[in-house]
């Protein structure tokens, strides 16, 4: 069994059918607690902690989160999601973007000397 690093609950906010105004409800519960793990590492890192994580680890959660603000901005502002992604509407980019959150957080932490752990990142559950 994996020992992870962080943790983010989100599945309860999901619903059989999605939609625009689910996608903005869920992204709006996800992304503070992003945040919160992204300044946390960051935190660890500029104290140069034992358990900071390699600064590599952190570049995917920041594009990540700045995918979710732009999904949440389309949807606020009414704007086509063709104009940006090669996807019909804004769920297909939120799921998208969704399984890179997943493999970020599946994925083996580095520290900070570039050691692989036995610790993954972020278990999304």
């Amino acid at each position: 069994m994996p020992n992870w690093r962080n943790s983010v609950d989100i599945k309860k906010h999901f619903t059989e059918e999605a939609d625009d105004s689910t996608v903005k409800l869920i992204i709006g519960q996800l992304v503070p607690k992003l945040k919160i793990i992204l300044n946390k590492e960051r935190r660890r890192i500029s104290n140069e902690s034992i358990d900071a994580v390699h600064p590599y680890m952190l570049e995917g959660l920041t594009d990540i989160i700045d995918d979710f603000y732009n999904i949440k901005d389309g949807i606020e502002s009414g704007v086509n999601p063709k104009e940006f992604y090669d996807f019909e509407n804004w769920t297909d980019v939120f799921n998208t973007t969704l399984v890179e959150l997943y493999n970020i957080g599946d994925m083996k932490v580095m520290d900070s000397e570039g050691n692989v752990t036995d610790d993954k990142f972020i278990w999304i559950g």
